[in-house]
């Protein structure tokens, strides 16, 4: 009799993929595209690579689900035991997850994911100076104008300024007096009340994270306060001295400079030299004539032609009053020294001579 043997025959399980890891190519810079790959392999050690499917989204990382019910996902190509994809930028400007899915050629499916918050890197705070030109050193009272337009954030962020005056007094004055429209964050005037100091202007930029940069300080040297300057030694008449008609009116016109800052300045008459006048005959005491903010005098009719005309200028700046002492000034076409204790006006005077 023969025997018969029973047996049956069983399909081996199919153990399902591992994907291994998930890491970007390069740093992730917010606001950037960022290149991530995943490696995978099948422990059955199948002869057919691994098919995959990416997909991200913002936000943390839930449980993971059916990768075509995401929002955002990209098929591979050929299988691969690994794979690259591309996060757009638009994404990458908060944390988001990536998921990388990987199947077997009998479609058992694994998946892991990576939770990614983009570094920010902190603004970098530069002042520049747009007007006047940048130097070592500025006259007193000069209007500055500053820009914080060339700082930047290395991951692109939008910017806001923060102004100040970290070391110095100062007070930011409207670029234009005229507008109604308020200065730009990003522009900064204010004129140099104090003299013969170094004026610190400080900037602090912050990005859209609300992240500061360091203070960066901008220093501007005012020098001192220095007398005006009459900028002409001799006047100029309008009519000859020497006519034979006594009546004619004369004018004498002279040119006068402040700390460099020309005269006149109608739209800053605060800061224009003041003019004080003086005539008389020769071997008289000279007559207080005219206070005015203008470098023009009218020489009235009522001297004889031989009449010798002494005619005086004083100017002063800002800060020098109309009584202000002139102890120690020389009648002289220069800068007269200022004796300790005294007020010293720039000073000039004429001789004139009617002799036909």
């Amino acid at each position: 009799m023969a025997l018969a043997v029973a047996g049956c025959f069983t399909h081996p399980i199919n153990g399902a993929p591992v994907v291994m890891s998930i890491e970007p190519i390069g740093g992730v810079v917010r606001g950037m595209p960022v290149m991530f790959r995943a490696t995978g392999y099948d422990p059955d050690q199948d002869p057919l690579t691994l098919t995959w499917t990416w997909a991200w989204l913002a936000g943390g990382c839930p449980d993971v689900r059916d990768p075509s019910t995401w929002p955002m996902h990209a098929p591979s190509g050929d299988p691969l035991m690994e794979t690259t994809t591309t996060v757009p930028a638009y994404l990458t400007g908060a944390p988001f997850c990536v998921w990388a899915f990987a199947k077997d050629r009998y479609g058992a499916e694994a998946a892991n994911n990576l939770p990614v918050a983009p570094g920010n890197n902190p603004p970098v705070a530069i002042v520049s100076l747009t007007s006047p030109a940048l130097g070592d050193s500025y006259p007193a009272y000069t209007r500055f104008q500053l820009s914080g337009l060339q700082s930047s954030d290395p991951d692109g962020d939008p910017l806001t300024y923060k102004w100040s005056f970290p070391d110095t007094q100062g007070t930011f004055i409207p670029c234009d007096v005229t507008s109604t429209t308020p200065d730009p964050d990003s522009t900064r005037c204010f004129r140099a009340d104090l003299t013969a100091v170094t004026y610190t202007i400080g900037l602090i930029v912050s990005d859209s994270m609300l992240v500061d940069s360091p203070l960066t300080k901008f220093p501007l040297r005012v020098l001192a306060d220095a007398p005006p300057c009459i900028a002409m030694s001799s006047p100029s008449f309008s009519a000859a001295f020497t006519d034979a008609d006594p009546t004619i009116v004369n004018t004498i016109s002279v040119a006068v400079h402040d700390d460099g800052d020309p005269f006149p300045n109608s739209a800053m008459p605060s800061h224009v030299p003041h003019f004080s006048w003086f005539t008389g005959k020769q071997g008289a005491p000279l007559d207080y004539i005219d206070n005015t903010d203008t470098g023009t005098l009218m020489i009235p009719a009522n001297y004889n032609l031989t009449d010798t005309l002494i005619v005086r200028l004083e100017v002063r700046d800002r800060n020098m009053a109309v009584g202000d002492s002139l102890a120690g000034c020389d009648d002289s076409a220069t800068f007269c020294a200022s004796p300790a204790g005294s007020t010293c006006y720039q000073r000039v005077t004429w001789v004139i001579n009617f002799d036909i």
